[in-house]
């Protein structure tokens, strides 16, 4: 029987998937801050009660081995593990309830949020007084 699966260009499909634009992002980061940081992308399912939109959460965090493993997440992307878009982006880490700051509907959108995410001042200033505290040890 011949192969009836569709699958052979899976891996040119999935790169531009939000995980993979994720995780593009996390190794431009590590590259900027010369390892003494370094970017966490974690998946964790969605309890039933959280979200009626949504059934996965990404959190996107910072992470320095210096300073005891200290994590700072930066930022969720909810989504559905069977598709890529809708995204919602949340900037709350809030873990008690979900408030949505950000909804992508197509890859342009993610990136373009993420792109007004990561390059805000307000990461910067996080991203540079942890690098400072981490590379002071």
């Amino acid at each position: 029987m011949n192969n009836l699966w569709n699958l052979k260009d899976i891996d040119r499909k999935a790169s531009n998937s939000p995980n993979l634009i994720l995780e593009e992002q996390a190794k431009y980061f590590e590259k900027n801050v010369k390892d003494v940081l370094y970017a966490r992308i974690a998946n964790v399912k969605l309890k039933e009660f959280m979200s009626s939109d949504y059934k996965l959460a990404t959190n996107f965090s910072i992470v320095s081995p210096t300073l005891d493993n200290y994590t700072y997440v930066l930022f969720t992307v909810y989504s559905n593990p069977e598709s890529n878009y809708p995204v919602g982006i949340s900037l709350n880490d809030n873990k008690d309830y979900i408030d949505i700051d950000h909804t992508c509907n197509n890859e342009k959108e993610f990136i373009d949020t993420l792109s007004k995410i990561l390059g805000s001042e307000e990461v910067t200033e996080i991203i540079t007084v942890l690098y400072s505290k981490s590379k002071n040890f």
